[in-house]
């Protein structure tokens, strides 16, 4: 949680809060709020979740008051073997580069112990649902 305000004007220029709820260790679920004066407001609501052994379902839909429309919406799977890892993955976002509308697909496959090329979805994930690196 965090709040920021202007002593010489009866507002407050900036605040945040987040709560997280983590049943067990392969769930998550956060829900959040950040508010900017004059820039931004916006909901935000992310989890992964373990669905069957070695699968989890995951997503994250992130909603401008401001504007009333989705800024970013994603969802996907994975499934973890003890030696590799398939994630499959959709995303529909507002590109920050252009300002359009954007839509991908993507899919990996992650051999443990050998070196990756590009930037890997599981960093992606990482920064986009917080408490996904901690999942087994």
């Amino acid at each position: 949680m965090g709040y920021q305000w202007n002593p010489d004007a009866p507002h407050s220029d900036k605040a945040e809060v987040a709560l997280q709820y983590r049943p067990g260790h392969d769930r998550v679920v956060n829900i959040g709020y950040r508010y900017r004066k004059g820039q931004l407001e916006q909901g935000d609501v992310s989890a992964i979740w373990g669905i069957a052994k070695g699968w989890h379902a995951f997503g994250r839909f992130v909603y401008s008051l401001k504007d009333k429309s989705a800024i970013e919406r994603f969802a996907g799977f994975e499934y973890s073997a003890c030696c590799w890892k398939f994630r499959l993955l959709a995303r529909d976002y507002v590109s920050s580069r252009t300002g359009l509308r954007d839509r991908s697909f993507g899919f990996e496959l992650e051999l443990n112990g050998l070196s990756s090329v590009g930037v890997p979805a599981g960093a992606f994930l990482e920064r986009s649902i917080r408490g996904y690196s901690a999942i087994p």
